[in-house]
Order: structure tokens, then sequence, then C-alpha cells
């Protein structure tokens, strides 16, 4: 039978010497101070929209606490005191009923706005908190 002969072989050491590929390691240097800047800018943009929103939720939440204190403090007293007007005139005979009505939804609106000012000042500090709380 035949038989084989290995005529001949080759073989071979790969060594890397980073002084021989100093500019690949400068680019790649390069690359990652780059990338880190990048990121660095990208976390400073993120810290301003973040304040930014903040400052806008803050300013709401003043709006909405003035509003509040506007209808609880002036609209509603006024409004309950002409329907308690009005009702004592209905009993006196010196006012419709129409005009009762009218003054009694105009007091139920302004407990309405109150409710939902009430509402939004919670959801307003719920997203507040949110964006404060620690991570």
């Amino acid at each position: 039978a035949g038989s084989r002969v290995i005529e001949g072989y080759d073989t071979g050491l790969a060594i890397s010497l980073p002084w021989l590929n100093d500019g690949k390691y400068r680019s790649a240097q390069r690359e990652a101070d780059r990338r880190h800047e990048a990121a660095e800018l990208d976390a400073a943009s993120l810290r301003t929209r973040t304040a930014a929103e903040i400052r806008a939720l803050w300013q709401e939440i003043e709006t909405t606490r003035r509003t509040l204190a506007l209808y609880r403090e002036q609209l509603l007293p006024a409004v309950r005191q002409s329907a308690e007007n009005l009702r004592a005139g209905l009993i006196t005979g010196k006012t419709t009923v129409t005009e009762f009505v009218a003054a009694r939804r105009q007091q139920l609106e302004a407990e309405l706005a109150i409710a939902a000012a009430t509402a939004d000042l919670q959801r307003l500090h719920a997203m507040l908190e949110w964006f404060t709380r620690p991570s």
C-alpha cells in the first residue's frame, strides 16, 4: 500500500508588540476619548433638560396653588353667599327658581373647579417627587 510522506510543514508565531502598533493604539485611545466626551455632553444636556422640566413643573405647581387659593378664598365664598341670598329671596318670593338654580349651578361649578385644581396639584406634586427622588 502507499505510504505517505510528510514533505514539509510550516509554523508561525504571532506576537503583538505595542511599540510597533503605536498608531493603532493612539487611534483607539482618541476614539475612546471622543466617546467619553460625547457621553459627558449627553449627560450635561440631560441634566439641563431635566432642570428645565423641574422648573416648569414648579411654576405650574405655583400657578395651580394660586388658582386654588383664589377659588377657595374668594370665588367660592362669593357664589355661596349669592346662592344663599337667592335662596332666601326664593322663600320670600323676591327671586325666581331659575335665578336660584343658576346661582346653585355657579356654586357647584366653583366646587368642581376646586376639586379639579386639587387633583391637578396632587398630580403635579407626584410628578415633582418622581423627578427629584434619588435614583
